[in-house]
């Protein structure tokens, strides 16, 4: 999809919504719109949305996960791909998923040199 029809998708989920505020898939379904158009804070805005409707709704998770893992929020992702396998274990795009963003908090944390480098700056 370009651009244009994400945008007239946007559109459609948000009359949806005006009109049925109650039907968590619509917001899952702007969610996604939203994630291809990387607006991760409306992503991850309705996403929250979704699972406050309904907290069973495993495409809310991997949506608000996968615009957590790009904000750079790898925890929060990694707690949120951990609840979809807890439910759905041979789900292999959240096994990925989860692989993805373990392997960015471990590149992103200070190694042990690099805080012992610190350390003696200070001092």
């Amino acid at each position: 999809m370009k651009s244009k029809e994400y945008e007239s998708a946007i559109s459609s989920y948000t009359k949806s919504i005006d009109i049925n505020p109650s039907e968590a898939a619509t917001f899952s379904n702007r969610a996604m719109a939203y994630l291809r158009m990387k607006q991760y804070p409306k992503v991850i805005e309705d996403s929250n949305a979704c699972l406050q409707i309904d907290p069973d709704y495993i495409k809310g998770y991997h949506r608000r996960g996968k615009a957590y893992l790009a904000c750079n929020k790898y925890e929060l992702a990694i707690k949120d791909f951990q609840y979809i396998l807890e439910r759905e274990p041979e789900n292999k795009d959240i096994n990925a998923d989860l692989h993805t963003a373990r392997n960015k908090l471990f590149d992103n944390e200070p190694k042990v040199q690099e805080v012992e480098d610190d350390a003696e700056e200070v001092l």
